[in-house]
Formats: structure tokens, sequence, C-alpha cells
């Protein structure tokens, strides 16, 4: 074999071996009976560049409160930095994060990328690509490790009592909204900034972006990541929840109010990781009730889900109770 021949082998050889580890997909920081977590730069990057772009169009003059390190960038970094902004603000800000299906597509391409790839290519949508590869010392040398170091304090400080509560919640959450639990672990993308609310989900399968800048009291992390898991659980048209409202809307004649079945899904979750952590000694409020989501439906809520909750009366009865209660 010629040295030629044999170059080429190799460099072949080579090359596949780095397109191989380059789609390998990053692994889980943490993992827990139901749930995998995971800190991928690239989704945090994104995220981050969204949610700084959607301030800065509110706010024009508020670039050192998102860029603090805005004098440490170079001109050229600077220019790069303001086009991106622009890229952003152009493209993507008006749009939401969980029902866009181009950001849908974004998030679930980029959750599979490993940290240390160097050049992006994603035909669907090659300049946002290419500005996230421009982008990336700058991310990586301002923002990443702080943002990383946040992420992982977050998980591990929550991590034991997610694995302590995990099956008894399960078991609650699906008991409470008479559907099953997912089979599959579910993915939780854990990053610095997520969307507006602090979180979303979306379900075929279900796929967690929780943030990790603001976190409440003690528990209130656990909350939110049962919270969103059991958007596969009850959604605006699917699930025994749903549809009993929808069914007994139509049959009394009754208008359903905004969201209802997400003001029963923040009221189940709520109280099920309450009880748990209540019988942990944490003294805790509900994030609906903490935080007014859904006010005007907490006092409907309470008077007819807690004899559900306390196994006094059926599904269908208390959510009739909660519709004729809110007219």
């Amino acid at each position: 074999m010629s040295r030629i021949n044999l170059y080429t082998i190799v460099m072949v050889f080579l090359t596949m071996m780095a397109c191989h580890a380059q789609d390998t997909p990053p692994k889980a920081v943490a993992a827990t009976d139901h749930f995998e977590f995971y800190i991928n730069k690239w989704l945090n990057q994104h995220h981050f560049l969204f949610q700084t772009a959607k301030a800065l169009a509110k706010d024009s003059t508020a670039t050192i409160e998102h860029f603090p390190h805005w004098q440490k960038l170079s001109p050229q970094e600077q220019e790069l930095t303001r086009e991106l902004m622009t890229y952003y603000q152009e493209n993507w800000i008006d749009k939401s994060l969980l029902f866009n299906g181009g950001l849908y597509k974004i998030k679930r391409t980029i959750s599979y990328w490993q940290d240390k790839r160097k050049s992006l290519d994603y035909e669907a949508h090659p300049e946002l690509a290419q500005y996230w590869t421009e982008f990336a010392p700058i991310y990586e040398r301002l923002f990443w490790s702080v943002h990383r170091a946040r992420n992982e304090e977050v998980v591990q400080h929550n991590l034991a009592r997610i694995r302590a509560y995990e099956t008894q919640a399960a078991a609650r959450l699906s008991q409470l909204s008479q559907e099953p639990w997912p089979t599959s672990k579910i993915r939780i993308d854990v990053t610095y900034l997520a969307d507006w609310a602090g979180a979303y989900t979306t379900t075929d399968p279900v796929h967690v972006v929780v943030s990790t800048k603001k976190v409440g009291p003690e528990g209130d992390w656990v909350e939110t990541i049962f919270h969103e898991s059991s958007h596969k659980l009850i959604s605006s048209r699917r699930g025994k929840v749903s549809e009993l409202i929808q069914a007994l809307a139509k049959e009394e004649e009754l208008e359903i109010p905004r969201q209802l079945w997400h003001g029963v899904l923040f009221y189940f979750a709520g109280a099920v990781i309450k009880d748990l952590l209540v019988a942990d000694g944490v003294d805790y409020e509900l994030y609906m009730f903490r935080e007014n989501v859904f006010g005007a439906y907490h006092e409907a809520l309470t008077k007819s889900l807690d004899p559900y909750l306390a196994g006094d009366r059926n599904l269908e009865m208390a959510l009739q109770e909660l519709l004729i209660s809110l007219q």
C-alpha cells in the first residue's frame, strides 16, 4: 500500500470519527427514575440571545444591564453583537418559544449538539447558525461559566428532593388527572434563561426547558419541574380534565373561563408538591397563590377541588362545581 493511499485512509477514518463524535448526543448531568437533566451551551446561548434581544427591543438603553462587560468587547465584537440583536429582533422575538414551529425545531435540534462544536451547520437557518458560531467565543468568555455554574447549583440543590418525591408525586398527579405518567424519562433542559414564565414544555415527546436565573423559595423549582411535566397529563384539548371541562360546559351551556385547564394543572401540581414539602417540614405556599397566577380562580379552585383531593368527590363533580362557580 502506498503512503498516499494509507494517508488517505487515515484521514477519512479520522474525519469519520470526528463527525461521529460531533453527532454523539451530550450526556445528562443528572438523572433520576423519571427525569434526565441536561445543561447545553447552545440552548443556553440561544435563550440568552432571544431574551436579551427582546429586552433591548423594549429598552435600547439597557445594553449595560444585559451586557455588563460591554466595554470588554472589541469594536468588532460590539458590532457583531449589535447585528445579532437586530437579527433576533427582526426574525424571532415576536414569536413564541412554545408555539412557534421554527423555534420548536431550533430547540429540538440544538438540544442535541455537543458544547464543543466549532462550526455550526444548520440548514434550516444558516444565517442564524453563522451568528451562533461567531458569538460563541464571546458567550463562553463573558457569560457561559456563570450560567453553567448557576444551572449546576440549582440542579444539585433540588436533586435529592426530586428523587425523594418523584415516585409519589408522579403517581398522585397521574391519579388526580386520570392520565398515565410518561413511561420514558422526561428530558429537562436547564437554562439560565428560558421564556417569560421561567419554563415551558413541549409534549411530543415531553421536553421541558426551565430557567435558573430566578428561583423562588425552597421547593419552588421542584414544583416547577412537576408542573411542567404534568402538561403531558393536562393540556388545552387533550386529557381527562380538558375533556370533562369541554363536555360539562357544552352540557350545562356554560362558558369556559380562559385557560381553566391550566389553572387546574397549577393547583394539582402545587397541592401535590406542597403536601410532600410540608411532610418534610417545609412551610410552602403554592406558586400560583404566591405569584397571583389565575388569581380570579383561586377561591373557586380551592372550594371545588379540595374535596376531590381529599377523596370526597369525583373529578366530574369537582369540575362541574368549578365551572358553575366561575360563571
